[in-house]
């Protein structure tokens, strides 16, 4: 007896355990899927409302033409609440009258209605079209459920007013004509979206305190005339009638769900106990005590003693083998961490090389105030293949250099400080632009064995007089701005790439900077930086957003379009190294002549 009650005893605690286990988990998917139907039951109400609401907007603004004028709403926002939609017969006489000595044609579009300006007239034009909207609003209202029709004026910051405020039910706080209106855009983020891109569609948004206080399920669309968006026009409707309309099929299918998951997860929990939960644990103990002495031999004497012919069975083999293996593990993992610790020392050592062999101290002249230069380059890896570099040849030249090594990592950190010392050495020999270039390139061809190679921008300055004699060898166009215009891409003549074919010939070209025009050069990771779309930045929105900045230091210069570069890649990797400088003109010889 004794012997079968501590048996028993010992079930029920088994028992107990798998219950505790198997609770929390059915409590989740319990929650999970009440969270995925009232989700599905809440997306397809709200479809359903969506296509209806978007049926009332079309049947209700359909005779609102007068919104697309912008007459109207300057007049009904002077007048307010104050404007008349009634007037006596003799008045009315007396406007009828004035329309024939002014000649007005009923136009009533803004290039009709200018010729309108007796204050009486004015009124009875902007009242009576008032009218009429209330009036046409308000019969189509009437054959719908409640809701309410608003049109306001709004601007991108927030601040607008009232032109209508039409509800088909008793409210407490309908707004009158005329009342300004102050909101956060921040909560409203689909309406600040189509005034920020101007979109003419219809938007749906749940929203608090919209028109009037209380939370409701607004659809709303822009009226544009000439891209200009003049109202906001839309209906809303009491977001606790369609609440209510989500939460009754929810409760119903939720309680079905909830009994169809407590008989499976019942058939489960004995299956579980009875095939899996038993021989499981003697696997888990003789695992424990290996996690204590580490003897990978205890465990293959233990799992012999596990008979089962399925998966346990066969676990109790892999349990074997995996003790095995972790032994061996372990061991490469001592090994393996001291090589990767010494990899990582090394890669960090070999990028503070390469940062140090860039010029990164600015103003890199102070002494020389006829011209201010700055440069930056962001690496996508560990160390990049990018590189820029100027020096000062004598007192009056100026070498800029702008290059793009192809590939990435630590072979093309290594071409790239070749390259860069060879386009150097030759430049300080007094080379012109196109005879460095070719120098360059017949030195690196003549040991090339992996066969890469760098595009490079290559330019000298005579400072004294503004003139760049510049050479491209397969590089990106550079970016030039002038006085008397903007920034715009400087189209020049491409050679082939530095380091491709051995002899090649490169021609060279010039140009001017006058005082205050600036010379941007970059390396293709700026126009080719992508985001989560897979969109290019592209060379257009470089422009644009140098053109926002116009003016600007290089250094200023620089910060902005590498924000820029940022906002527009958001949470994409980083794929290629992004490198920049920027040259602006203080002034010049010809200035001080």
């Amino acid at each position: 007896m004794a012997k079968v009650k501590r048996r028993k005893n010992k079930n029920t605690k088994l028992i107990f355990e798998i219950a505790t286990a198997v609770i929390p988990i059915y409590i989740i998917v319990n929650l999970l899927v009440s969270l995925v139907i009232y989700q599905s039951v809440a997306d397809a109400f709200l479809n359903s409302k969506q296509q209806l609401l978007t049926a009332q907007m079309r049947r209700v603004y359909k005779y609102t033409d007068v919104l697309k004028t912008q007459w109207y709403y300057d007049k009904w926002e002077s007048y307010g609440p104050d404007l008349r939609l009634e007037f006596t017969d003799n008045e009315l006489r007396d406007i009828y009258n004035y329309f024939e000595d002014v000649g007005f044609l009923y136009d009533y579009t803004d290039e009709g209605l200018k010729v309108v300006e007796d204050p009486a007239a004015i009124e009875y034009i902007a009242g009576s079209s008032y009218s009429n909207l209330i009036e046409n609003l308000s019969y189509d209202l009437s054959e719908f459920e409640p809701c309410s029709a608003f049109i306001i004026t709004l601007d991108e910051e927030g601040n607008g007013r009232v032109i209508l405020d039409l509800p088909n039910y008793e409210v407490d706080d309908t707004r009158a004509l005329g009342d300004s209106f102050k909101y956060d855009m921040s909560d409203h983020p689909n309406l600040q979206n189509a005034l920020l891109s101007h979109y003419s569609g219809l938007t749906f948004e749940k929203t608090d305190d919209f028109i009037r206080s209380g939370t409701y399920y607004v659809v709303y669309e822009p009226v544009l005339v000439h891209g200009k968006v003049l109202c906001i026009r839309g209906l809303a409707c009491k977001w606790v009638e369609i609440f209510v309309g989500i939460i009754v099929p929810f409760i119903a299918a939720t309680i079905i769900g909830v009994i169809g998951i407590s008989l499976m997860f019942l058939v489960l929990f004995l299956l579980i106990y009875f095939r899996v939960i038993s021989p499981i644990g003697k696997i888990q103990k003789n695992l424990r005590k290996y996690i204590f002495n580490k003897n990978s031999g205890d465990v293959l004497s233990a799992m012999k003693k596990i008979k089962a012919r399925n998966e346990i069975g066969r676990l109790s083999d892999d349990v074997v083998d995996l003790a095995m293996e972790m032994d061996k593990y372990t061991n490469d993992i001592v090994r393996m961490t001291g090589e990767s610790q010494r990899v990582a020392t090394e890669l960090d050592m070999a990028k503070n090389i390469q940062a140090g062999q860039l010029p990164s101290v600015f103003p890199p002249f102070p002494d020389r105030d006829e011209f201010d230069i700055y440069a930056s380059m962001t690496p996508a890896k560990e160390v990049g293949g990018d590189f820029y570099d100027f020096f000062l040849i004598d007192d009056d030249h100026l070498a800029l250099v702008m290059a793009d090594v192809s590939g990435k990592g630590v072979p093309a950190a290594l071409f790239m400080m070749m390259s860069k010392m060879l386009i150097h050495n030759y430049a300080t020999m007094g080379l012109t632009p196109h005879e460095v270039v070719e120098k360059t390139n017949d030195t690196i061809c003549e040991n090339n064995p992996e066969k890469m190679f760098v595009t490079v921008w290559f330019g000298i300055l005579e400072i004294s007089t503004g003139k760049i004699t510049a050479c491209n060898a397969g590089h990106e166009y550079p970016v030039v701005s002038k006085i008397e215009g903007r920034y715009e891409l400087f189209k020049d003549k491409h050679g082939f790439v530095v380091g491709g074919i051995g002899g090649k010939k490169y021609k060279e070209y010039e140009f001017t900077l006058d005082k205050g025009e600036t010379l941007f050069v970059y390396t293709d990771g700026v126009p080719e930086a992508t985001n989560a779309h897979n969109e290019l930045y592209g060379t257009d929105r470089l422009i644009e957003a140098m053109n926002s900045a116009y003016g600007a230091t290089p250094e200023e210069l620089l910060t902005i379009v590498h924000e820029d570069v940022n906002r527009f890649v958001g949470e994409a990797p980083q794929f290629d190294d992004l490198t920049m400088m920027a040259l602006r003109i203080n002034s010049n010889g010809k200035e001080e002549a």
